[in-house]
């Protein structure tokens, strides 16, 4: 064989190798692109007039899904909801309601649109059309903030209705509604002219009406006059908020078989509204500082307590109280690893504290026991407050005996140290806030921690005030001003049936960052906010 053709049959098996080795398969660029409607294949075609269609069938450029958990508005609303059936690339609609003469409506889908493969959102898609010879184009819009934090409220659902009064309005439907976004900003559009109610509801269950006391809700105190094109000059600002509960109840109940029982109820308890039926029954009772939870302890080996709560229209309701569970062991639950000099230092037990025996109590800084002095909490009998003299930046050691502390059923504490230390001396910071208005409302400032929890509120004050805040733990806080006007330096909520409003919150604009030693000073005006 020529040395020629060797080389060309070595050259061809080298080729076929080559072509023959494996390549990871591409599947090319993922789609980030939302389905797009065909709108030749819309019918009746959106913004119709004159429509008098049973159903609406839509086409799009790639298969789609629908997301029913989401909500799809209809304006104005209809007796029942439409329904909506996919197949594919189309979306089908099937109206089962007998249509309003001379009316626009809208279905919004917000982001219920989807593709099938990517889940990529058409967003705000609507399709609109009117029974009428034209499309009616008024909108209206605002933002709905937390009444109690004062900052935007998501997933609200605002509804505008026509010809109700005020009472009417939150057992029906709305005729118009639109969803807030996450800044809290709706938009309400192809609305006809007219004076309407409006209101902004949480709507929990989804059924487009006010659920008393469950649900949020925010309310202008008049009606809104709608006829105007220009949508900017109809901005509202709405007010959301959770009311006291009407009906006083039990929300939470643990009674045990010792006699034993924590009772947490919706709302703090007037004196007048809550008595034992059998009060003889009851050893020991103690109300925390709001008064809405009770702490007992029954005599003898009975199986249940019943108590009487009176309603606000004096109706009796009876709340029977079982004490059939397991008591929980008696241990010492909880101590701060740090805390300040300054301060008591405090012991949470896991029951009510009955008693306790001073000199089984050891407090030790190296080796040396400190003279203390021990009370249990008034309003918190689960708790026991050490004083003492301490020194800043320095270890403890917390030594309590067995049976040095009792509790009401009278169960000894087993032997138990731990350890604690305090604060440096500069280890805090101070805070100035300068509240800079020409209004003269009564006022408190409040901080809070990042997750919304009360830190400090500050004594009431009237117009420009600088607020300061000594002894602050370093980190990060939010601040909100209340404007208290019923002067009882508590944030208020309000009731839609008596039309009295929340008090007004205003969020400072920005996070406070507290350091160690340090003095920090914030200017806040307010005047252009309210």
């Amino acid at each position: 064989m020529r040395v020629s053709t060797i080389i060309l049959m070595l050259g061809l098996i080298v080729l076929a190798v080559s072509c023959a080795q494996i390549a990871p398969l591409d599947g090319g660029a993922k789609d980030s692109y939302p389905p797009v409607v065909n709108q030749a294949k819309v019918f009746p075609p959106n913004f119709s007039t004159n429509f008098q269609a049973n159903g609406i069938s839509i086409e799009f450029d790639d298969y789609i899904k629908l997301d029913q958990s989401i909500t799809i508005s209809i304006n104005p609303g209809l007796n029942s909801e439409p329904k909506y059936r996919v197949k594919g690339k189309r979306l089908f609609i099937e109206l089962n309601n007998e249509l309003e003469e001379n009316t626009t409506y809208s279905i919004n889908f917000g982001d219920a649109i989807q593709d099938i493969t990517e889940g990529n959102v058409l967003k705000n898609f609507k399709y609109v059309f009117s029974t009428g010879t034209f499309i009616d184009s008024l909108e209206y819009r605002g933002t709905v903030y937390s009444a109690n934090s004062g900052l935007p409220l998501e997933g609200a659902l605002v509804g505008l209705y026509s010809g109700l009064s005020e009472d009417q309005v939150v057992n029906s439907p709305p005729n118009y509604i639109g969803i807030s976004n996450g800044a809290g900003w709706f938009n309400i559009e192809n609305i006809k002219d007219g004076t309407y109610h409006i209101i902004a509801l949480t709507d929990e269950n989804n059924n487009y009406q006010y659920d008393n006391h469950s649900e949020g809700i925010g309310f202008l105190d008049e009606r809104i006059e709608i006829n105007k094109p220009d949508s900017n000059a109809s901005m509202v600002d709405l007010f959301a908020f959770y009311p006291t509960p009407e009906v006083l109840a039990v929300e939470s109940k643990n009674g045990f078989k010792n006699g034993a029982a924590r009772i947490t109820f919706n709302r703090p308890v007037e004196v007048d509204a809550f008595r034992f039926l059998e009060p003889d029954s009851v050893q020991m009772s103690i109300w925390n500082d709001r008064r809405d939870t009770l702490f007992l302890m029954s005599t003898g080996k009975m199986k249940s307590i019943q108590l009487a709560l009176k309603q606000n229209d004096g109706k009796i309701d009876t709340v029977r109280i079982p004490f059939s569970k397991k008591q929980p062991k008696f241990k010492l639950s909880s101590i701060p690893n740090q805390f300040d000099y300054r301060e008591d230092l405090t012991l949470s037990f896991s029951n009510i504290v009955a008693d306790f025996m001073s000199e089984d109590i050891d407090l030790i800084e190296d080796s040396t026991r400190l003279p203390i002095q021990i009370k249990i909490k008034e309003r918190a009998p689960n708790q026991l407050n050490i004083s003492c003299h301490l020194k800043p930046n320095t270890s403890y050691k917390l030594k309590l005996d067995s049976a040095s502390i009792i509790d009401i059923a009278g169960r000894s504490i087993e032997e138990t140290s731990t350890s604690f230390s305090t604060y440096k001396e500069d280890y805090f910071g101070y805070l100035s806030m300068n509240i800079i208005t020409n209004s003269q409302s009564n006022l408190f400032l409040e901080l809070l921690d990042e997750k919304g929890n009360s830190k400090r509120i500050s004594d009431s004050f009237y117009g420009a005030e600088a607020i300061s805040f000594d002894d602050l733990k370093p980190g990060k806080y939010l601040a909100r001003l209340v404007f208290d006007n019923n002067y009882n330096n508590v944030w208020d909520t309000g009731n839609y049936q008596e039309r009295i409003q929340p008090e007004r919150v205003l969020q400072y604009g920005k996070v406070i960052e507290i350091r160690s030693n340090w003095n920090l000073n914030e200017d806040w005006e307010i005047d252009k906010f309210k």
